[in-house]
C-alpha cells in the first residue's frame, strides 16, 4: 500500500516491511536509498535532482536505509550514525542554495526500525513550480515518471510555467465569485441585508488539481473547528450545496454570520459585527477585528489538520462596503476614536497571503493584511504589533 496514504508521523517499521514484501517499486512517487547523500558535490547534485523531480511532478517519498534490488526494495537496513537534526539542517541549507525557486514544505522523519533508524523525507508537489536545480555548474529541470527521474524538454518546463500563472488566476476567479455572490445576495443563509461585511476565505493549494472531497460530516465533533468565532446569540448548522454551513442568530433573531466549510477543502467567513456605528461614524472595531482574522486562520489550520489537507494555503481577506469606515479601539464599555481619516474605496481586497506550512504563526502571516488596513485609515501600521513585528493580542 502507498505510503502517501498516510501521515508521516503514522509510518512505521511494519509499513515499511509491507513495502518489501509487496515488491512495491520504485517510480513516479516513491524511492529507495540503501545511504544517505554523501558530501561531494556530485552528491549534492544528485540529492537535489531528487527533490526537484518529486517537486516538479506530483510529489512523493524517499526512504533512507532500504537496500534496493532492480527498482524494489530488498531489505530494510536501517542506517548508521544517524542524527535526524543535524540530517535535516544540512539538507535544507542545500535546499536554500541549490534549488529555484527555494522549495518549501518538506518534511522529514526518523523511522525507529530493529535494523536502525530510518530516514524518509516527503516532498509534496509544488504550488511554485517548476523548480531548477541551480547547484556548482548544473543547470536543469527534472520530472518524474514510472522509470524514475528525467530531466525535462523545454516543453514540459513551459507547460509548468502556465499551470503556475494558471492557478493564480483560478484563486483571483474564485476570490471575485465569492465576492459577487455576496453583493448578489446568493449565500448559503440569508444575511441582514445592505451591511458591510468581513469576508475571509481559505483556499488550499490542492483544490484547483481536481483535489479530494472531504465527509464534513465529521465534524460536530471537532470543538476546535465548530465553534464560533464571536459569541452568538444562537447557532445553527445546515448542510448545502457547497458544504457544511455554520451560522449565527443576532439577539433579535436575524442571521448575521456564518462558516461555510466546503467538500474541497476551502473554507468561508463572513461577518458584518467588527464594522459598528459611533456618534453618527462608521468605525471598524479594533482589536477585535484583527483577534478574528487571527482566530479564523488558527480554525483552519486545525481543519487542515484534520482531515489532512496539504499545505500551502491562501488566505483571501476582503472587506466589502467599507467606504467611509475608521478605526476605533473598543476598551471596557468605551470606545476610542482614532484619526479622522476614513478609507476612501468602496471595497478593500487585500493580496493573497500564503502560508506555507504548520509552523507559521497565523499573526505572523497577517501582518501585512492588518498594516494595509492601518494604512488605509492613515496609521503608519498596525498597532497590533510592537516595533520588532511581534504580535499584541489586545494593545493598550
Amino acid at each position: 500500500m502507498p505510503l502517501s496514504r498516510y501521515k508521516i508521523d503514522e509510518i512505521d517499521e511494519t509499513h515499511l516491511r509491507s513495502l518489501i514484501e509487496n515488491e512495491i517499486p520504485e517510480g513516479k512517487s516513491i524511492e529507495y536509498k540503501m545511504q544517505l547523500p554523501g558530501s561531494t558535490d556530485e552528491d549534492k547534485k544528485e540529492f537535489l535532482a531528487d527533490l526537484s523531480s518529486f517537486a516538479n511532478t506530483i510529489g512523493g517519498d524517499i526512504i533512507y536505509g532500504i537496500k534496493e534490488e532492480d527498482g524494489k526494495p530488498a531489505s530494510l537496513e536501517g542506517l548508521n550514525s544517524f542524527d535526524l537534526d543535524k540530517t535535516k539542517l544540512w539538507a535544507e541549507d542545500l535546499i536554500r542554495i541549490g534549488l529555484k525557486p527555494r522549495l518549501y514544505s518538506i518534511q522529514f522523519t526518523e523511522i525507529k526500525t530493529s535494523s536502525g533508524g530510518v530516514l524518509l523525507i516527503r516532498i509534496p508537489r509544488s504550488w511554485n513550480c517548476p523548480h531548477v536545480l541551480d547547484f556548482k555548474n548544473r543547470w536543469r529541470f527534472y520530472g518524474r515518471n514510472s522509470a524514475g527521474k528525467f530531466p525535462l524538454e523545454i516543453d514540459d518546463v513551459r507547460s509548468m510555467f502556465i499551470e503556475k500563472e494558471s492557478f493564480q488566476q483560478k484563486l483571483e476567479s474564485f476570490r471575485y465569485d465569492r465576492i459577487n455572490n455576496i453583493l448578489k445576495g446568493k449565500t448559503p443563509i440569508d444575511l441582514v441585508k445592505n451591511n458591510p461585511v468581513l469576508l475571509i476565505n481559505c483556499v488550499p493549494i490542492d483544490v484547483f488539481r481536481g483535489s479530494a472531497l472531504y465527509d464534513l460530516k465529521k465534524l460536530n465533533d471537532q470543538k476546535e473547528i465548530m465553534d464560533p468565532i464571536c459569541d452568538w446569540h444562537g447557532a445553527g448548522q445546515r448542510f448545502s450545496f457547497d458544504g457544511l454551513v455554520r451560522y449565527a442568530n443576532t439577539h433579535n433573531g436575524k442571521r448575521d454570520e456564518y462558516q461555510l466549510f466546503f467538500r474541497n477543502g476551502c473554507y468561508e467567513y463572513v461577518t458584518p459585527k467588527f464594522m459598528v456605528d459611533y456618534n453618527n461614524k462608521k468605525c471598524i472595531a479594533y482589536p477585535h477585528l484583527g483577534n478574528a482574522l487571527r482566530n479564523v486562520i488558527n480554525k483552519y489550520k486545525h481543519f487542515c489538520e484534520y482531515y489532512d489537507i496539504p499545505y500551502p494555503l491562501n488566505i483571501l481577506v476582503n472587506l466589502i462596503g467599507i467606504k467611509g469606515y475608521t478605526i476605533i479601539r473598543i476598551k471596557a464599555n468605551s470606545f476610542e476614536m482614532g484619526g479622522d481619516d476614513v478609507i476612501r474605496e468602496d471595497n478593500l481586497l487585500f493580496p493573497p497571503v500564503m502560508i506555507e506550512n504548520p509552523s507559521i504563526k497565523s499573526e505572523d502571516a497577517i501582518k501585512s493584511i492588518l498594516d494595509s488596513l492601518w494604512n488605509a485609515c492613515n496609521y503608519a501600521f498596525s498597532w497590533h504589533y510592537d516595533q520588532n513585528g511581534n504580535w499584541i493580542e489586545n494593545p493598550r
